[in-house]
């Protein structure tokens, strides 16, 4: 009889094939506002639950491009603060809890906005499981807050530079 115990089945996790949930989008805020993910990334998704099977490691990236320019988009003295958020459902948003407060930070400077930046954070093949007042909750959903303070317009794209189109990208990479 032949065995079932192939590698494809055993040895690997398979992504499952829904690209659209891999990334999500935070329009920067206008001055002195918040916004939030327009989605949670909905990381559960991500591997098979199969027996014995490997994790794949995964990290999300959070990017915001460059703030500087023609049009100054981060006046200066203005802040910009993007944290990640996670949450049991798919929406991002004020309820959701802070498992990362301010991993970029910007700071404009004389009048010339700010360079934009990108980090990455590992995903726990897990997931994210957090203990708040004794009780150990799963939250599959991770996104992003961006906290501007000041009287510039972060949301206004500066054209040419890349990828600054007034976004704060959240994607998944493996």
């Amino acid at each position: 009889m032949a065995s079932e115990n192939v590698a494809k089945q055993r040895d690997t996790m398979l992504l499952r094939d829904d690209a659209a949930k891999l990334d999500t989008v935070a329009i920067l805020p206008v001055a002195n506002a918040t916004t939030y993910s327009t989605r949670g990334i909905d990381i559960s998704e991500f591997w098979s639950k199969a027996k014995d099977s490997m994790q794949a490691d995964a990290e999300l990236v959070i990017l915001v491009g460059d703030m500087r320019g023609g049009i100054v988009s981060l006046a200066n003295g203005d802040t910009l603060k993007i944290s990640v958020l996670l949450d049991t459902d798919e929406t991002i948003d004020g309820n959701s809890i802070v498992y990362m407060l301010d991993v970029l930070d910007f700071l404009g400077a004389a009048g010339d906005g700010d360079a934009g930046e990108e980090i990455r954070i590992k995903i726990p093949s897990v997931g994210f499981k957090v203990q708040i007042a004794g009780v150990m909750t799963q939250y599959d959903f991770i996104g992003v807050k961006c906290v501007h303070s000041g009287t510039g317009i972060p949301a206004t794209p500066l054209g040419a530079l890349p990828l600054n189109d007034g976004n704060c990208h959240c994607y998944v990479v493996f």
